[in-house]
């Protein structure tokens, strides 16, 4: 596993993952570099778009979530913005994604606020509601990512592709430290 922690003009990366199996052939390697990428720069649709036989990574390889935030200021003046709790509205709202092995879909929040200093992101798909994850920029520079996902299958998924992770779970729900 691999954590994400970058900033390029105009988008931070605020929180995230990448996990993958291993690929014994160059072709794959190449691949997930390529997605691992596109994550950085906050090109989410590269990284979604992984179908077997389209092309591109397959997702058997590939899981994550992540948020990106995008301002006009510096990514710098990005993160000082999220710990001091910035007015919701004046951000680009966060798009968290889950893509899983045995979901090729994408769940994207359908609401989101900035309380706290953190993010916080209801998930759903269609007219489904899995709960919320809430991202949280620590002052030591860490991000904390909580899982509070309700009883959904999908909730045992991803605590399956944390299971090497610095993890904690308590009565919040799971604590994935980057």
């Amino acid at each position: 596993m691999r954590a994400l922690s970058a900033a390029v003009a105009g988008t931070v990366v605020v929180g995230g993952f990448v996990q993958y199996r291993h690929a014994e052939d160059a072709r794959t390697r190449a691949q997930i570099e390529t997605i691992g990428n596109a994550l950085v720069r906050g090109d989410v649709g590269t990284a979604t778009r992984a179908k077997p036989g389209s092309g591109r990574l397959s997702s058997q390889y590939f899981h994550g979530l992540w948020a990106t935030r995008e301002l006009a200021g510096s990514p710098e003046d990005s993160v000082a913005d999220l710990r001091a709790g910035t007015d919701a509205a004046s951000v680009k709202p966060p798009t968290c994604l889950i893509p899983t092995e045995q979901n090729h879909g994408i769940l994207r929040t359908v609401d989101h606020t900035v309380l706290d200093a953190a993010y916080v992101c209801e998930v759903s798909r269609g007219r489904q509601h899995f709960g919320r994850v809430v991202i949280r920029q620590l002052d030591d520079g860490l991000v904390e990512v909580t899982f509070a996902l309700g009883p959904h299958s999908l909730t045992r998924r991803i605590l399956h592709h944390f299971r090497d992770a610095d993890v904690t779970i308590d009565d919040r729900g799971v604590t994935y430290l980057s």
